[in-house]
């Protein structure tokens, strides 16, 4: 207990007042924003898993993790509030022509409307996760998710706002236009939730022929290696078959993966994160336009293992 309450106490040491007031403001949002506690709890689980079946040495409170804390509770927040209105707004533009759909939906049973969801939103995830980085505008926002070199479960709420809007938009939005349930689609964005500190949760896992059917840790810790293919592979949030049928699956017999992060420098404070994706070319040591990933070569399936 003496230790661990020593190494919180060294996690908090050196915050500059910009990290400090950052984090001051996270308590606000937790106390006043119940949905921001499933953070909370599923921060719990993570901390747990992590000790119980740790893949990589790596310490709790590691490198950057005020930083993802920042984009937990307020660049998820923020954008959440966004997408809210969005949806509201979406609903009210409604074409008539969608009635007549929208009513069949409706009147579906609703396993049926949850697994239409499911797979909707999650093919939305994988086209968004694509663009982000074949296009070089959204590969710099998404390039803040990407800086992380020591992954964990908290990793995966390390994207920047503008990302979470419209990664959010692109999924949801066609489920909700089609007449999917709210209730529904939140239900589902709750399981992502947790799906997505999982995927990025430093443990073993071992799925055997479910790697190809459920996302894990051992399926998306290759996304973040800092080798070029490897990086341009596993898009898909919770199923896999996406990348399999679009050819950008990556499998591999070495489980050691490497490094993780960006090949070039990228801002570590969480408001300097906000900001980097709007600095003018040639700033940056190495321009994200150059550096983003490209995915015009699939891997060929002769190469997976």
């Amino acid at each position: 207990m003496v230790a661990l309450r020593s190494r919180a106490a060294t996690a908090f040491a050196g915050a500059d007042w910009m990290e400090t007031f950052a984090l001051t403001i996270c308590a606000v949002v937790l106390f006043l924003v119940p949905t921001s506690r499933v953070l909370v709890g599923v921060g719990v689980a993570g901390v747990i898993a992590e000790r119980l079946w740790k893949w990589r040495p790596q310490n709790a409170f590691r490198t950057g993790w005020r930083t993802d804390v920042c984009h937990g509770f307020l660049s998820t927040t923020l954008a959440g509030g966004f997408m809210a209105f969005a949806l509201v707004g979406a609903e009210n533009a409604t074409h008539p022509w969608l009635a007549s759909l929208r009513d069949s939906v409706a009147a579906q049973p609703a396993v049926l409307q949850f697994i239409e969801c499911a797979v909707s939103i999650d093919l939305g995830a994988y086209i968004a996760h694509r663009l982000a980085h074949a296009v070089p505008f959204l590969w710099r926002f998404h390039a803040v998710h990407h800086s992380s070199e020591e992954v964990d479960w908290l990793s995966a709420v390390r994207t920047h706002p503008f990302e979470v809007l419209w990664m959010g938009l692109l999924q949801m939005l066609p489920a909700y236009l089609i007449g999917i349930p709210l209730p529904i689609i939140i239900l589902w964005r709750y399981i992502v939730a947790g799906i997505g500190p999982f995927t990025h949760a430093n443990i073993k896992t071992s799925f055997g022929p479910l790697w190809w059917v459920l996302a894990g840790p051992d399926f998306h810790r290759w996304h973040h290696s800092r080798q070029r293919r490897p990086s341009n592979s596993n898009f898909a949030v919770a199923f896999p078959i996406w990348d399999v049928l679009f050819k950008t699956v990556y499998k591999s017999a070495d489980k050691t993966v490497g490094r993780f992060g960006l090949p070039y420098p990228f801002p570590t404070a969480y408001f300097d994160q906000l900001a980097a994706p709007f600095a003018p070319q040639g700033e940056q040591p190495t321009d994200v336009v150059e550096a983003a990933p490209s995915v015009a070569d699939p891997i060929p399936a002769s190469q997976l293992s």
